[in-house]
């Protein structure tokens, strides 16, 4: 009787497919504005897990997450390669290779001796400048390599690396950019800490890194130069990456992607979530022992996680959060390998100790993902049995029991915090942070370790999750198409009110000199002709710092030969503008690109957002820096301009729709920049 009723299930499944397919192929193609729309996501039921916010951007459901939307290496997919020696003296097997992988070669611009911004085999083009000239042919391009930083001894890559993906993104806003780290051996070479800068820089650029030191690549005895066979092995190596790159998860193209499911996510590429975890730690705790059990930390990670069904970043949320990846100093952790505050007496006693011990960091690793799994897949549950989500997990490992930001756990505080009588500290369901010293020192605060470890989840993932949990299980990611945040909305920013405009055209300072060119009116450039952008970082460094600091101070130190924020064609080169006037004023600045959900967040957080424009107000149409400083319980912006003083209503009073601005950032060719505390 079963097998006759599995039979008829079978027919009538079977019959079901073949009639959607039919209906399916009847009707033509959707646009992606179309896949992106709200209706639409509902009657698909799905997330979109590949959005970003430039204007007509491009929703995907099966492109990676972790950079901007793009519509996938296929057969015929353009190749532009930048490179210097080591490219050049592999031009001929890169394009074998491409070709061989079914690639067309749209460039190969390569040079001896070229660096970012100079070349050391002198007057050949450097590679910004080697951008510029081949502007159109990157427009064309389906997927960007770049293979710089072995002569980059005369440069700081932190500073120009920027300025190069700014020009790429200005001719090609959204195909794939790949890097090719510094494999040469020679101590010339410098690799380790030109690899750490090209590493710092991924996440934010958005590109991906093709880590060539892995790559086997015989030298020859200069140790840099590949060897004959070396051009052959660098070539098939970074053309596989670029095919590997392109291929996603199983079941990646349909269905929620939820990075902080406690199940294992559908990443919708895991070879780059798992690079992107080993450069992740690798930049920050070098010295970690995780990296003693493989230098592809993130690899390792990823494939244990998934053989369990349990999420590799969740190992590594409470892995940094309790010893910043076994870095600290504690004996259970320095000498007994127990990366995760593991309480009990086995496998290993450690004498004086309740913490649990181990042999190895291997053995540490693996017996704490064999206890996620137990704890989250039945039937051994034990106190996790009402864990619904991440944060829940995260709750019951910290402090043995579940509570949310706003539920009263005792008399302390205001009903705020509580004592817990079982583990002996105090507790807040806060997320703010607490002064530990208020209950010497012995306060646990599952909020701030959640919002610690989302802000780690979104520099791996680029995504804007909220930092402030909510009760049940998650779902999966939001479709931020049109560019709504993730964070609650509905609530007027901190600089709604009480925020200083300065006019580049005040008296005081109009006249001073910022640039060198010569404007409009045949005049040198001033900050009243040409000094929007550090009038604008003048009114970002005095609301974040609570110190009077004026566009005159701001030019005079964007003029200085250390600190040349200007621009020899007239106004300022945004990249410098946003990083170095940031640095020196005690700031942060972070690339946030055209997101309307990072600006949002950044808002929300209290920090600024410095961008430029060109097209209607509260932009020019030659081009001009603002700044933005709310977010309205409508979802509109406010700026601070230091221009139009003469138009009415003033433009820093006006609300702006995100959208329209998004579209003039691209228009000039435009990003943001997030200035935070």
């Amino acid at each position: 009787m079963r097998a006759k009723m599995q039979n008829v299930l079978f027919r009538i499944i079977t019959f079901i497919i073949f009639v959607l397919v039919v209906i399916g192929s009847s009707f033509p193609p959707l646009s992606a504005e179309e896949i992106c729309s709200e209706a639409r996501l509902r009657d698909l039921g799905i997330a979109i897990v590949n959005c970003i916010g430039n204007t007509g951007a491009v929703c995907s459901t099966s492109g990676t997450v972790l950079g901007p939307a793009s519509p996938g290496l296929g057969a015929g997919s353009k190749i532009y390669v930048l490179g210097d020696s080591i490219a050049n003296s592999a031009k001929s097997n890169l394009q074998t290779e491409i070709t061989a992988a079914g690639f067309v070669v749209s460039g190969i611009n390569t040079d001896p001796g070229r660096a970012i911004t100079y070349d050391s085999a002198g007057g050949d083009p450097t590679g910004l400048q080697a951008v510029a000239a081949d502007g159109a042919t990157i427009a064309g391009s389906d997927a960007i390599v770049i293979e710089l930083g072995t002569n980059s001894g005369n440069e700081d890559l932190n500073l120009v690396i920027p300025q190069l993906i700014s020009s790429v993104r200005s001719s090609n806003p959204t195909a794939p950019i790949y890097w090719v780290n510094v494999f040469a051996t020679s101590p010339r070479a410098n690799s380790v800490s030109r690899n750490q800068a090209i590493s710092s820089q991924a996440i934010a650029q958005g590109y991906t890194i093709i880590d060539a030191t892995t790559a086997g690549i015989q030298l020859g005895t200069d140790q840099v130069h590949p060897t004959t066979g070396g051009n052959t092995t660098f070539a098939s190596f970074v053309i596989k990456s670029l095919a590997a790159s392109n291929n996603t998860a199983s079941g990646a193209t349909r269905g929620a992607y939820d990075p902080i499911s406690l199940g294992f996510p559908i990443f919708p590429n895991e070879s780059i979530i798992a690079s992107r975890l080993t450069e992740y730690i690798r930049l920050r705790e070098p010295d970690s022992p995780w990296l003693s059990i493989s230098q592809d930390i993130g690899g390792w990670l990823v494939k244990e996680s998934k053989s369990r069904n349990i999420n590799p970043l969740l190992i590594a949320a409470i892995g940094k959060q309790e010893n910043n990846f076994g870095t600290t100093k504690q004996k259970h952790v320095k000498d007994y390998y127990n990366y995760f505050g593991m309480k009990g007496s086995s496998p290993i006693d450690i004498p004086g100790s309740d913490y649990r011990g181990f042999s190895s960091p291997v053995e540490g690793m693996l017996f704490f993902m064999d206890k996620v799994k137990s704890n989250t897949q039945g039937p051994d549950k034990g106190l996790y049995v009402s864990v619904a989500n991440f944060y829940d997990y995260l709750g019951m490992h910290q402090a043995g029991q579940i509570k949310y930001p706003g539920e009263s756990l005792g008399s302390f505080n205001n009903g705020i915090d509580g004592y817990d009588p079982s583990m002996k500290v105090y507790i807040s369901w806060t997320t703010s942070d607490h002064p530990n010293n208020a209950y010497d020192g012995q306060l646990f605060n599952p909020g701030i370790y959640y919002k610690n470890s989302i802000n780690m989840i979104n520099d791996l993932t680029g995504l804007s999750l909220a930092t402030i949990p909510t009760r049940g299980p998650t779902s999966g990611t939001p479709a931020q198409c049109t560019g709504e945040s993730s964070t609650a909305a509905g609530q007027n920013t901190r600089f709604i009110d009480g925020f200083t405009i300065y006019s580049q055209t005040d008296p005081e300072w109009a006249n001073n000199q910022y640039g060198v060119g010569i404007n409009a009116d045949g005049k040198k450039s001033t900050i009243g002709s040409d000094g929007c952008g550090p009038s604008a970082m003048a009114m970002i460094i005095t609301a974040l710092t609570g110190r009077t600091v004026t566009p005159a101070q701001t030019a005079a130190f964007g003029m200085l030969p250390g600190s040349k924020t200007y621009s020899k064609d007239g106004g300022s080169e945004g990249v410098a503008l946003a990083t170095l006037m940031a640095q020196n004023w005690g700031l942060k600045a972070t690339f946030i690109g055209s997101s309307e959900a990072r600006i949002n967040d950044t808002l929300r957080a209290g920090g600024l957002v410095i961008v430029g424009g060109r097209g209607g107000l509260p932009f020019t149409t030659g081009g001009h820096f603002v700044v933005i400083r709310a977010v309205t319980e409508n979802g509109k912006w406010l700026v601070g301009d230091s221009s139009h003083s003469n138009v009415r209503p003033s433009t820093s009073s006006t609300e702006y729709d995100p959208q329209t601005m998004i579209a003039d950032f691209a228009a000039g060719g435009y990003s943001s920049y997030a200035i935070t505390k």
